[in-house]
This record gives C-alpha cells, sequence and structure tokens, in this order.
C-alpha cells in the first residue's frame, strides 16, 4: 500500500517536469494554447483608421495590441478590445485609452472596424466593463 502513494507522486514529478520543458520551449504557451493569434499589419491598419476619428494626432498614438480571439468567427461580426495612449478630443481622456471595436470578419481576417467605445480619465472602467460583457480584456493588450 505504502508504495502507491509513493508511485503516484514520483508520477506526479515525472509530468510536471516535462510540463516545464515543453512550456519553456513554446512561445508564448497561453496563445498557441488558446488559438488567439496576433494581428496582422493590414488588421491593425483596419483598427488605426477606424480609431483615426476618436483621437487627436492619430500619427503620434502608441496602440497596445491585444490578441484576437480564437472565439471569433470566421465570417461575421465580433468584438474586439485593446488600448491606445493618445491624445482625446476631451482633455481629461488624454493618455492611455480602452476601446472596444466591432469588427467585420472575412475569411478569418478583419476587414473593417467600427468604433463601439472609447475612453480615458474615469471613465475607463465603462470600457472595461463593455469589453468583459464580450469575455474581452483590453487589458491583455502590450
Amino acid at each position: 500500500m505504502k508504495k502507491q502513494p509513493l508511485l503516484a507522486v514520483l508520477s506526479a514529478l515525472t509530468l510536471s517536469g516535462c510540463t516545464a520543458s515543453v512550456a519553456s520551449s513554446v512561445t508564448p504557451i497561453s496563445v498557441s494554447l488558446t488559438g488567439a493569434r496576433e494581428l496582422t499589419h493590414e488588421e491593425k491598419a483596419v483598427i488605426m483608421e477606424s480609431l483615426s476619428e476618436s483621437i487627436r494626432d492619430p500619427e503620434k498614438a502608441k496602440y497596445l495590441w491585444a490578441p484576437f480571439p480564437a472565439k471569433a468567427p470566421a465570417n461575421g461580426q465580433t468584438n474586439y478590445c485593446a488600448a491606445v495612449n493618445a491624445k482625446s478630443p476631451h482633455a481629461p481622456y488624454n493618455g492611455l485609452q480602452p476601446y472596444l471595436v466591432k469588427v467585420q470578419v472575412k475569411n478569418g481576417q478583419i476587414v473593417s472596424s467600427v468604433v463601439g467605445a472609447i475612453a480615458g480619465g474615469n471613465d475607463k472602467r465603462i470600457v472595461r466593463n463593455l469589453c468583459a460583457k464580450s469575455g474581452l480584456n483590453p487589458d491583455d493588450a502590450v
């Protein structure tokens, strides 16, 4: 009877060692496990164009991009959330502004985008809450 718990512990240690070696050799592990992916340059340009109407000096903006969700449809509409560090038409909102956009996806690629919400200052929480309703988090943006 005493051999079985010892065998279980040794098995767990062996398996955890395998997991650690696999995880350290895969970059980034979270993206490959979730199926989420980075946006292409063209997809980023589509989103930046739609956001350019909502920020001042869009050419100086610094965009932070979140992975595109694996659950997104190959064709149809879905939401996307990330953040932009930019000037706002409303001075209290200058700086980091989370945003939510509705994107049109065709053959797995974002082809158009419409701003649903963008806010800085104390109203960041509003956008975060809207994103959360879609299972998204603009704070995942890097």
